[in-house]
């Protein structure tokens, strides 16, 4: 195809174009990210050029029956695996999440211990613990997982505990090679559509 006939056939189908750009594409494209960043969680680290795996927690680590099996974020309810959400828009898509902790997991960084904080430290002690506030009912002493909770549970209120990035949603080679894989599709799409029909 000349150049001049490339130029007739993108007058052509202007409208069709700027009708993918404005409506078809954001939704398609804002499916894409939120596969790729929930699929980050599948994968238990962040996709950029390549996987960098995410910390292991100290549940993966001590942690027995079910709470085992699940890798960093990830949990039963899936809540923050859950939240990511894609808004499309006119020419534009916006990607996040809902959760108002994501973004500490996301970055990393401190938190300050709080009495419910604490509160739930020590409810999470007493059932890892089979129920028990000291010695499980068997006479053995606290697990490695009630251990861990009954530290944290003993932290004052106000100190601080470092929550280590485990990076699921943002800026990624492999997602923009992706988006423009599609945005290359859809218009070939377009495009060809008109050869095929003279």
């Amino acid at each position: 195809m000349d150049l001049n006939r490339f130029q007739q056939l993108l007058l052509e189908k202007k409208q069709e174009i700027a009708q993918a750009m404005r409506r078809t594409l954001p939704v398609k494209l804002g499916r894409l990210a939120k596969d790729h960043y929930q699929d980050n969680f599948r994968q238990g680290g962040f996709v950029d050029v390549t996987l960098s795996p995410w910390k292991r927690t100290h549940r993966q680590q001590h942690a027995k029956g079910t709470q085992a099996m699940y890798s960093p974020l990830m949990s039963r309810r899936q809540n923050l695996y859950g939240s990511i959400y894609y808004h499309p828009a006119d020419y534009s898509v916006t990607v996040g999440t809902s959760v108002p902790y994501a973004e500490i997991h996301n970055e990393g960084g401190d938190i300050k211990v709080t009495a419910r904080m604490k509160r739930f430290f020590w409810a999470k002690y007493r059932e890892a613990n089979g129920g028990a506030w000291t010695r499980k009912k068997d006479g053995q002493d606290p697990s490695e997982e009630a251990q861990f909770w009954k530290g944290l549970a003993l932290k004052p209120v106000g100190s601080v505990i470092h929550i280590p990035q485990r990076k699921f949603i943002g800026e990624s080679q492999k997602l923009k090679d992706e988006l423009n894989n599609k945005v290359e599709e859809e218009l070939g799409n377009i495009l060809s559509s008109d050869t095929s029909t003279r």
